[in-house]
Parts: C-alpha cells; sequence; structure tokens
C-alpha cells in the first residue's frame, strides 16, 4: 500500500490552522524518541519497537471515523455520522501484534508479556495483571476478537516501508534476548528471587515511562509549535562550568572556627569519594555542617567523572527542598 493512501489515518488534529498528523508520522517519531531514551540501558530497539506499535490501532476505520468526526473533519467514504462509537480501543492492536510475533521466539515468558503490556498499557496506566479479587485484566485484553481490536485491518492498512521495518526488528528473535541480558545486567551476586522480580518491575516501569514521554512529547510537539524550541533535550551547561562556579563559591568561605574546619572537612571528604564507583554513598552530617554544598560537590563531581547526564534531588519536606534550591 503506498504511503499517500495512508496519509488518510489521522493521529492528532491542530485546531488553530486545520492541520492533521497521520499516524505513520506520529509513530515514527514517537519511535524515534522512545530508542533514545530506552538506548540508555542499551534497548534502543525495544523503544523504538514500542513507538511504532503503540497507536497502529489508530489505521483503522472506526478510529478515524471517530476521531474525524470529534473535530469536525469529514468522515471516510461510505461512512455516515450515526455509524460512529462513542470510544474506540486503539491501544490493543500493536499489543496483540507484539504478543503473537513474541510468543514464537524462546524468550518468551518475558517480552512476549513485557512489551504487549506496556503497549496495551499506554493510555490507562499499567494494567494489574493480577488483581486483589485474582483477576487478569491483561489477560482480558489479550483476548479482544478482531472487532475489538482492530489489530488486523490497522495493520493492512499500514504502508509497506513500516511493515518492512516492525518486521526487520523482531525477525531476528534478539529483542527477547536484550532484555533478557538487561534483567541480568541488573543483578547482584546475592540477589533473591523478590529482587530479581523487583528489578524486572523497574525495567518495565523505565520502557513505560520511555513510551509515555515519546507519545506525549511528539503530541505537545505537534499541537503547539512553539514547545519543541524550548525544550533543551540534554543540551545544558556542561559539568566542568557548573564545578567552577561551586569551587570558587567554596574558597570564598573563611575558616574561623571549629564548625567551619568541619564544614570543610565534610566537603573535602565529598570531593574524594566523587570519582569512585556508581552506587548509593550516604552522608551522615548533623544540622549546620554544610550538606547542601557538600553533596551538590559530590554530586557534579561524580556526575561529571561518570559521564551522567543530570541530577536528581528527591526528599522529603517541601521546606527543605526551598531551603536547598535558594542555596
Amino acid at each position: 500500500m503506498n504511503h499517500h493512501a495512508a496519509d488518510k489515518f489521522v493521529a492528532h488534529y491542530r485546531l488553530d490552522d486545520d492541520a492533521i498528523q497521520d499516524v505513520w508520522s506520529h509513530l515514527e517519531n514517537v519511535a524515534k524518541r522512545t530508542a533514545a531514551i530506552a538506548d540508555k540501558v542499551g534497548l534502543a530497539n525495544v523503544g523504538e519497537l514500542l513507538g511504532l506499535v503503540h497507536d497502529v490501532g489508530k489505521a483503522s476505520s472506526d478510529f478515524n471515523n471517530y476521531i474525524r468526526h470529534a473535530v469536525g473533519l469529514p468522515l471516510e467514504e461510505f461512512s455516515k455520522p450515526e455509524d460512529v462509537k462513542g470510544s474506540v480501543d486503539h491501544s490493543t492492536a500493536g499489543s496483540l501484534w507484539l504478543r503473537s510475533k513474541l510468543l514464537n521466539g524462546e524468550m518468551v515468558n518475558f517480552s512476549s508479556q513485557l512489551m504487549p503490556l506496556i503497549v496495551a498499557s499506554h493510555h490507562s496506566g499499567l494494567i494489574d495483571c493480577l488483581t486483589v479479587d485474582g483477576q487478569n485484566g491483561f489477560e482480558h485484553r489479550l483476548n479482544k476478537v478482531e472487532a475489538q481490536s482492530h489489530m488486523i485491518e490497522s495493520l493492512s492498512n499500514a504502508p509497506v516501508d513500516y511493515i518492512e521495518r516492525i518486521n526487520d526488528i523482531v525477525s531476528d528473535g534478539s529483542i527477547g534476548y536484550q532484555l533478557e541480558d538487561c534483567i541480568r545486567s541488573l543483578q547482584e551476586p546475592h540477589d533473591t528471587m523478590s529482587e530479581v522480580t523487583f528489578k524486572m518491575g523497574l525495567l518495565t516501569r523505565f520502557l513505560f515511562s520511555a513510551l509515555i514521554d515519546g507519545d506525549r512529547v511528539d503530541t505537545i510537539d505537534f499541537q503547539d509549535l512553539t514547545q519543541e524550541a524550548l525544550r533543551r533535550d540534554g543540551n545544558y551547561q556542561p559539568w566542568e562550568l557548573m564545578i567552577s562556579s561551586l569551587e570558587s563559591h567554596l574558597k570564598s568561605f573563611s575558616c574561623q572556627n571549629l564548625v567551619d574546619r568541619f564544614r570543610q572537612d565534610v566537603a573535602q571528604r565529598c570531593l574524594q569519594v566523587s570519582c569512585k564507583n556508581q552506587g548509593i554513598y550516604r552522608l551522615t552530617v548533623p544540622t549546620g555542617g554544610g550538606k547542601t554544598l557538600a553533596s551538590l560537590r559530590f554530586s557534579l563531581h561524580h556526575a561529571q567523572h561518570h559521564q551522567l547526564e543530570r541530577i536528581i534531588y528527591v526528599i522529603p519536606c517541601t521546606s527543605i527542598i526551598d531551603q536547598n534550591a535558594k542555596t
């Protein structure tokens, strides 16, 4: 099927100038952004595939008429307003396609559950695979018939290069092994089974977040053309500049008493350990011991040494966040 005929399928509509973003452009954009995020843990292929299939169900007549009717665009040929449904599932199609492809691989139990779950959940939040009353909400989605999922119809409406690309990614079976390798790399020698499954849960949430980020950012960029220019996408001030600013600030402090000397010792110790391996570090210092700047010193040097992308503060009280932000 040629790309032009596929352009009629609407992913988003912009009210300001009546612009339409077709499904395939949206899928391509989301795939690129999701792949870039997933690449941080070596799973660019997984991220790309999630992005490529997450909204493929929008290429069905039911969904296309639903969205066109909602924004006042002409309906498809031979369609009448009274035929339009109130809501149309568009996230099950990609989930079912992934499931059908990944079930054939050797890595059946993990990849064939994780990736379809992420796609099926991208509008609802992660689906409970086991509810408190013993129901499997995910299985219910996987059991949807074609009339509800529109999987076969949506894929039959796709451009040839799109079909080739998604088949290429799954054809060599490496996706399952990549996911397994990633889980293995997270394992530590004395992990219990519950710790391993906890890490699998974290990986699921990470990939889910990558897809949500890709999806929402592309939607925002299409709806508001001013947004993309404001986004830094990792192009922040270099660590060196921030380090030199902090170091000159620390040098400006005078050392007049025992507390000042104690603060200097704490800050010096933070500098010394900043080049050590990544992991969990604990800084136990009483109030007034200069933790804010000392921990920032550690963070900046640690981030530069390991070529990390950002520093995130997680603090329990708003009052402390305000205080730290001012400093």
